[in-house]
């Protein structure tokens, strides 16, 4: 497991069975988000000051890159990994979408949208890349051009999604709306109709994850 830490910029490796941190990977300060490459041999964090930087976890010493996503709200916030390894994604609450190398950190697409940009997953089968947009909306984006494919309004105002995951079976999105404590569940039966449920939790909730 590896757990970061905003106010160090490290990245500690957690032995899950015997519950020991065992390795210290120094980062990045302000770290918000961290994603394995597919074959969990690099790590990739987004961080808070507009970077997105990425780390070798195999074959000696670990050599830090990172790429200066610059944007009007100078954050980088939202990261996901194509299922094939292929693409690196990165997102900003200021609408800026990227697509990248995972190994070279080079932008090979980008977009700007109206949008506040939160959580972003691609789907299991690389169709699609899915956005959370805090303002009131899931966003269904090409995942190479990076264009808006689907607007689908949930929430109301900015009390729209925060956190977004994709059930293992691509079959439904779930998107958590931190403000009106409500999870909200998008399925696409037919291509472009989309069906929205939600289920009342309270509290905050704001990230989203599955069991393998």
């Amino acid at each position: 497991a590896y757990v970061s830490s905003g106010s160090t910029g490290n990245v500690d490796v957690i032995d899950i069975k015997s519950n020991t941190k065992v390795d210290t990977i120094p980062l990045a300060p302000n770290i918000d988000r961290l994603r394995l490459s597919v074959k969990e041999s690099r790590i990739y964090a987004t961080t808070l000051d507009g970077r997105l930087w990425s780390a070798p976890l195999k074959g000696g010493k670990k050599v830090k890159a990172a790429i200066d996503l610059t944007n009007p709200w100078n954050n980088v916030n939202g990261g996901a990994i194509a299922p094939s390894g292929s693409d690196l994604y990165a997102s900003s609450t200021a609408g800026y979408v990227w697509r990248l190398d995972p190994e070279t950190l080079e932008i090979r697409a980008s977009a700007t949208i109206p949008w506040i940009v939160q959580d972003i997953a691609v789907s299991p089968d690389g169709s699609a890349l899915w956005a959370a947009a805090e303002n009131g909306a899931v966003l269904k984006l090409d995942p190479m051009t990076l264009a808006i494919t689907a607007i689908i309004p949930v929430g109301f105002g900015y009390g729209g999604p925060f956190g977004l995951a994709i059930s293992p079976d691509g079959q439904r999105v779930y998107a958590a709306a931190s403000q009106s404590g409500t999870i909200y569940i998008v399925s696409e039966p037919t291509p472009n109709t989309f069906d929205v449920s939600s289920i009342f939790v309270g509290g905050d909730p704001r990230r989203i994850a599955f069991s393998a």
